[in-house]
C-alpha cells in the first residue's frame, strides 16, 4: 500500500471564542491547493481511497482532490486526533490518501 499524507490547504487564522474545527480554507489556500492538485494529476497521482478528517478545511481539501480519486472520499473522526491502529485497520487500497 502506498499511503499518502495530505496536509489541508492554507486556513482561517484561529480566533479567540470561534471553534478551531470550523475554520475554512482561505482564498489563497484554495488557490495553491488547485495548484498543487494540477500538479498531482501531472505526475500521474491517482488515489483508490481519500479519507479525511471532519473538520472543515480537510473536507474543503478533500473536495479539491476529488479528481484525482478513483474510489470514495470517506470523513473519518479518527484522523482529527493521534494515529491509531484502529486507522490502519478500515483502510483499504493500493493508493490512499489521508486529508487531516
Amino acid at each position: 500500500m502506498h499511503l499518502y499524507l495530505i496536509r489541508h490547504g492554507i486556513a482561517e487564522p484561529r480566533r479567540s471564542g470561534a471553534p478551531d474545527a470550523g475554520r475554512r480554507l482561505t482564498v489563497e489556500g484554495r488557490a495553491r491547493f488547485v495548484q498543487s492538485v494540477k500538479g498531482m494529476k501531472r505526475l500521474g497521482l491517482r488515489f483508490d481511497a481519500l479519507w479525511h478528517s471532519p473538520l472543515v478545511r480537510a473536507a474543503e481539501t478533500a473536495t479539491l482532490l476529488e479528481p484525482l480519486v478513483r474510489g470514495e472520499s470517506r470523513e473519518t473522526p479518527l484522523l482529527a486526533r493521534s494515529p491509531t491502529r484502529q486507522l490502519l485497520e478500515v483502510i483499504r487500497g493500493e493508493h490512499v490518501a489521508f486529508v487531516g
